[in-house]
Parts: C-alpha cells; sequence; structure tokens
C-alpha cells in the first residue's frame, strides 16, 4: 500500500492485533504504586501503565539478547580460568618448586 511519502508498506496481519484500545483494573495496592510513581514523574497513570506494557513487550527480546550474551560470556570466562590454571601449572612445575602432579593439583584447588 503505498503511502504519502511514496514508500510501500506491507500489509498489517489484522488476525493477530489486539485491540486498539486496551483496559485493565488494578488491585488498590498496585493503582497506589501505579500513582505515586506517576505523580513522581509528573504523568498521568494511564501514560505510565501504557510505557509500562510497551516496556514489558519489548523486554522479552531484550532479555533473550541478554541471557545470550551473559551465557557467552560465561563460556569465555571458563576458557580463561582454564588458560590461567594451565599457566600456573606450567609456571610452577618449571621454576621447579613443585612436580607437575603438585602443580596440577594446585591450579585444580585454587583455578579451576
Amino acid at each position: 500500500m503505498a503511502r504519502k511519502n511514496g514508500t510501500v508498506r506491507a500489509p498489517v496481519d489484522m488476525t493477530n492485533l489486539a485491540p486498539e484500545t486496551v483496559g485493565f483494573r488494578l488491585d488498590d495496592e498496585c493503582r497506589r504504586v501505579l500513582g505515586a510513581r506517576a505523580a513522581r514523574l509528573g504523568v498521568s497513570a494511564h501514560e505510565l501503565a501504557r510505557q509500562y506494557v510497551i516496556e514489558m513487550l519489548q523486554a522479552v527480546e531484550e532479555r533473550a539478547a541478554l541471557r545470550l550474551a551473559v551465557t557467552e560470556l560465561d563460556g569465555e570466562i571458563k576458557k580463561l580460568r582454564e588458560d590461567v590454571a594451565l599457566t600456573a601449572e606450567v609456571l610452577l612445575a618449571s621454576a621447579g618448586k613443585v612436580n607437575e602432579d603438585e602443580a596440577r593439583a594446585w591450579a585444580d584447588e585454587n583455578i579451576r
């Protein structure tokens, strides 16, 4: 479907759309918290509730990306600890202070 500026927009799948207006009721405690936060921020409770819903809808994707990043970081930390442990083993054994088995045992206990 063409727009005024000449760009073409794909048609929207209307089967999965929520109603244009969404309403819900809150219990007294949630209403109190929402009202207090809205007042502190200088916005209406309706606008703040709308913003919260939008943020939560977007948070799912952000959380998945964050979870993936943390998982990758965890793997990198494990590899780094293994590298540090091996380095410690080599240094201890090559310095002649302990034999290879003692160096490995020390690294296992203190680094791995």
